[in-house]
């Protein structure tokens, strides 16, 4: 078992803590009339003005991954494969980058007993200006904030190789966590990279004879020995 606490771990153990102390706070929203269960593996928008909040389950979040071509007066767009830039869970808000950001388009998908909490933005609002709820979101925002910032960091900074290793990493910690929904871990990486998929697959093969890690059905299975920072 690896007792490595990679920048993603800390940020799920804090995230961990902070749902801990506001739990009452989500758990009240669970007696509203403004419930949405969906079905998993189902994907769905949201409603112009509306945010919601997870209450249960695992929510996949993607982007539209594009080529641009950029000429005076025009640009070009090629539209290709959904790219996943993060999940939903418990506590978690989605709707603001929609309702007060540039319009970045968002995905989502419900991978795993997914309830959510839905209002509009005057009820967030009026609801969430409170001295206690206010605190909780700035919170969460900064958790999410700095999720993003690290999985930026895991996938634009580093070699090929440093990716695979971080991933392999941020898989265990999302199945030891009970919030993994890829249970194969070359679509795992796949889904969140552009990695050459004869690269990753000769390395987690070369991972796995080299006695670093264990594998079944295309699942990890543990960490035996912490992975080489080189490859």
């Amino acid at each position: 078992m690896s007792r490595i606490q990679t920048p993603y771990s800390h940020i799920i153990d804090e995230y961990n803590k902070m749902i801990s102390k506001n739990i009452k706070a989500i758990d009240s929203l669970s007696h509203s009339s403004n419930i949405r269960q969906i079905a998993d593996d189902t994907s769905f928008t949201l409603s112009t003005g509306e945010i919601i909040i997870v209450l249960e389950g695992v929510i996949a979040v993607e982007m539209q991954e594009h080529n641009f071509i950029l000429a005076p007066g025009k640009a070009k767009t090629q539209a290709k494969k959904l790219f996943q830039v993060g999940k939903g869970i418990k506590g978690m808000f989605f709707g603001i980058v929609e309702s007060y950001g540039p319009g970045i388009q968002l995905h989502y998908t419900a991978k795993k007993n997914v309830k959510v909490f839905s209002c509009n933005l005057e009820y967030f609002e009026k609801h969430f200006t409170q001295p206690d709820k206010f605190t909780f979101l700035m919170n969460m925002m900064a958790i999410t904030l700095a999720f993003l910032l690290d999985a930026h960091d895991e996938r634009a900074i580093g070699t090929r190789y440093f990716v695979i290793r971080s991933m392999i990493y941020r898989y265990l910690k999302q199945k030891n966590e009970g919030v993994l929904h890829d249970p194969s871990l070359a679509n795992f990486i796949l889904r969140r990279t552009k990695m050459s998929r004869s690269y990753l697959f000769q390395v987690l093969s070369d991972l796995k004879n080299g006695g670093y890690i264990t594998m079944k059905n295309g699942e990890l299975v543990d960490i035996v020995n912490e992975l080489p920072e080189k490859y």
